[in-house]
């Protein structure tokens, strides 16, 4: 891996892990904010994603779709088709 990659790959898990821990503190919060905790654990699903794309010095696009994401890294790494169902969004009702 490139050295600049590494610090691409970086950025995106730190910022991954802030989203985390701000979810974290949302949910266990004396007013839980369970839709912002839903939408901060997306982006950090997101940007971990990005992350696993900047390791293998992957163009990271430019979207916010998890299920393109995950079919991205599974083109690198089989593994990551246990997370095709998981990462597929579904309308709530």
């Amino acid at each position: 891996m490139r050295p600049e990659s590494w610090r691409e790959v970086q950025d995106w898990l730190n910022r991954a892990e802030y989203d985390l821990t701000a979810a974290g503190q949302l949910l266990e919060g004396s007013v839980p904010r369970p839709a912002t905790v839903a939408y901060l654990s997306q982006q950090a699903a997101e940007k971990a994603l990005k992350g696993f794309l900047a390791a293998h010095d992957q163009a990271i696009p430019k979207t916010h779709d998890l299920d393109r994401l995950v079919v991205l890294c599974e083109e690198i790494e089989e593994a990551f088709v246990d997370l095709e169902h998981p990462a597929h969004t579904q309308t709530i009702r």
